[in-house]
C-alpha cells in the first residue's frame, strides 16, 4: 500500500509540472477549429476481487467400524459401532472400564458393587442405579437383555453366556486378564472397541512405570523374600 501511495504522488507531480512549463498557445478561429470525434465508451463488467475461494473437500477417514476382534479365548466377535452402551459381567473389566473413561458408558454390571472400593471410590454414582447380572458362576442373562447393550463383557467362567449372547446376536468378548500380559491385552481389547485407545495408552503407561519403581525398590531383594504385590 506504502508503494502504491508513493508511485501515485510520484505521477501527480510529474504531471503538476509538465503543466507548469507548458506555453500558452492562441486559439484557433472557430472557422478552422474541428471538433473532437466523439467516443464511444464500452462498458466493462466488474471483477470480483473478493470472491470466496472454491472449498476443497476434505476427504473423510474410513471408519474403523464394523470391527472383528479375537478376544482372550480365540473368538472372533464383529461389532457394528463403537460401543455407547456396555454390560461388564467381571469386576476387572468393570474396574478398567471405569479406568478408561467409560463409566458412563456402563449400563449394567456384575454383583457387589457396594461391597468394592472401585466403584466407592471413582463410580459412587454407578452403585445402586444400573442393573446388576449377577455373578460368573450365576450370570443374570435377564438383565443383561433388558439394558440393551450393544457390548458384554464376561470372564472365561462366563464363556458359555458370550457364545449365547452371540447366537442373538449380541457382541459378546470374553476377557481372561490371568497375567501381566493379559491384562494389558484386556485393557486394549476393550478400548478399541469403545473408542479409549488414548487413555489405554496412557493407563498402560502409567502402569509400567507403576511396574518398573517395584522392581527398583526390590532389586536387591532376593526373589524368594520379595512381597507380593497385588494392583
Amino acid at each position: 500500500m506504502k508503494k502504491t501511495l508513493s508511485l501515485l504522488l510520484a505521477i501527480m507531480m510529474v504531471i503538476g509540472l509538465l503543466a507548469g512549463c507548458t506555453t500558452n498557445v492562441p486559439s484557433e478561429s472557430p472557422a478552422n477549429s474541428e471538433e473532437p470525434a466523439p467516443t464511444e465508451t464500452v462498458p466493462t463488467e466488474p471483477v470480483p476481487t473478493d470472491a470466496a475461494p472454491e472449498a476443497t473437500p476434505v476427504a473423510e477417514e474410513p471408519s474403523a467400524f464394523p470391527m472383528t476382534v479375537t478376544d482372550q479365548i480365540s473368538n472372533e466377535v464383529t461389532v457394528e459401532h463403537v460401543a455407547e452402551r456396555i454390560v461388564s459381567g467381571y469386576y476387572i473389566s468393570s474396574s478398567t472400564c471405569i479406568a478408561l473413561g467409560l463409566k458412563d458408558k456402563l449400563v449394567a454390571t456384575e454383583e457387589k458393587t457396594d461391597k468394592r472400593p472401585i466403584y466407592k471410590l471413582a463410580a459412587p454414582e454407578l452403585i445402586g442405579t444400573i442393573a446388576n447380572v449377577g455373578s460368573a458362576k450365576a450370570f443374570d442373562l435377564e438383565n443383561c437383555l433388558g439394558a440393551e447393550p450393544d457390548l458384554v463383557i464376561l470372564p472365561k467362567k462366563a464363556k458359555d453366556y458370550a457364545a449365547t449372547l452371540a447366537e442373538m446376536g449380541i457382541p459378546a468378548i470374553v476377557v481372561n486378564p490371568e497375567s501381566h500380559e493379559q491384562l494389558v491385552g484386556m485393557v486394549n481389547l476393550i478400548a478399541q472397541l469403545t473408542g479409549a485407545e488414548e487413555q489405554a495408552a496412557a493407563l498402560i503407561a502409567r502402569y509400567d512405570e507403576v511396574l518398573a519403581k517395584i522392581a527398583e525398590l526390590t532389586a536387591n531383594i532376593a526373589d524368594d523374600a520379595k512381597p507380593v504385590v497385588y494392583m
